[in-house]
């Protein structure tokens, strides 16, 4: 921190801008006294700046918040910032710190963060279930998961002191989204020789949100197009909620005691804060059945189960970095 010192004129006063004359009055940037033979620094010019959080704060910029206070840009700052518990520094989009310094603050600065409360990044979004489409192989996996956003953006030396509460982390990734389902069954129905094609078709589920300060919601299954529509999927829930199943959409083309079955894939789980999503599981091995007593004889089968699709990455907590002390 920087040094501060006083002056007795009646009573004790902080010196805020000390100069000295040698021609010309000019500012003074340090000043050192000799004392018991040490050189001890007893005046650094510097902008103190001290802020307590009263809640809850989105893109915290330490240089806008500074400038707004009446830095002038070019001194070195002395700050200080402390976050209590249970407030959250946070970020609204992925695409944004949660908690920025940058640009590099002057060459002198000292800032100090009191983290007894969290900073984090914004959570990543579930991809979408893959949807029951037409039989073209490998057509409908889900999406991938988002990433998370950043949880800083350091430009120069900054202390982090937790005391053993704090956190800082990027936000979860978004869980993959499941594949999507398709089979088409033949059937010759005996004593008949007319054979008679069934499908079925069914959507896998979105996957899950990652976590963070704002979870973002799972993307929503896939739907198949055209005339037979397939399982539209489950919405992932948000972390830390279990995996959403995609139901059984069954679907038949002819009779209704004839049919084929299948299951849309699993929508995979969002990851916690700091953690990267799961992946989204792959449509199910879809099985003919009956409904009727009549037994048909399968004279063809087919299958095309799709893959799901990988989590997305946690974002970056930036840290450890040259830039950054922690104190535990």
């Amino acid at each position: 921190m920087a040094t501060k010192t006083y002056v007795n004129n009646g009573a004790w006063r902080e010196v805020t801008t000390l100069k000295v004359n040698n021609g010309a009055w000019r500012t003074v940037s340090n000043a050192w006294v000799k004392n018991g033979g040490a050189w001890r620094l007893i005046y650094v010019n510097a902008f103190v700046y001290t802020e307590t959080l009263a809640g809850h704060t989105a893109n915290y910029n330490l240089r806008t918040k500074m400038t707004a206070a009446g830095w002038n840009g070019s001194d070195d700052v002395d700050a200080t910032l402390t976050v209590p518990a249970p407030r959250y520094i946070y970020a609204p989009s992925t695409g944004t710190s949660a908690f920025t310094t940058a640009p590099a603050l002057p060459a002198g600065s000292t800032v100090l963060v009191n983290l007894h409360g969290r900073i984090r990044g914004r959570a990543g979004v579930g991809g979408k279930g893959g949807p029951g489409n037409t039989p073209t192989p490998n057509s409908w996996p889900g999406s991938v998961g988002s990433s998370g956003g950043p949880a800083m953006n350091i430009g120069s030396p900054i202390t982090i002191d937790f005391h053993g509460t704090g956190s800082v982390n990027g936000g979860g990734g978004g869980g993959g989204g499941g594949g999507g389902g398709y089979a088409r069954v033949t059937w010759q129905v005996k004593p008949s020789t007319t054979a008679v094609t069934y499908y079925s078709k069914a959507g896998g589920s979105g996957g899950s949100g990652g976590g963070g300060y704002v979870n973002t919601p799972g993307g929503t299954g896939g739907a198949a197009p055209g005339g037979r529509v397939g399982d539209t999927g489950n919405t992932g829930t948000k972390n830390p909620g279990a995996i959403e199943p995609a139901p059984a959409y069954d679907y038949g083309s002819g009779p209704a005691t004839y049919r084929t079955r299948c299951r849309g894939g699993y929508g995979g789980a969002g990851g916690a804060a700091g953690s990267s999503g799961s992946i989204g599981g792959a449509s199910l091995t879809p099985m003919p059945y009956m409904t009727s007593p009549t037994k048909p004889v399968p004279t063809t089968y087919a299958t095309d189960p799709a893959n799901g699709r990988p989590g997305g990455s946690a974002g970056p907590k930036n840290y450890p970095s040259p830039y950054v002390t922690i104190i535990s």
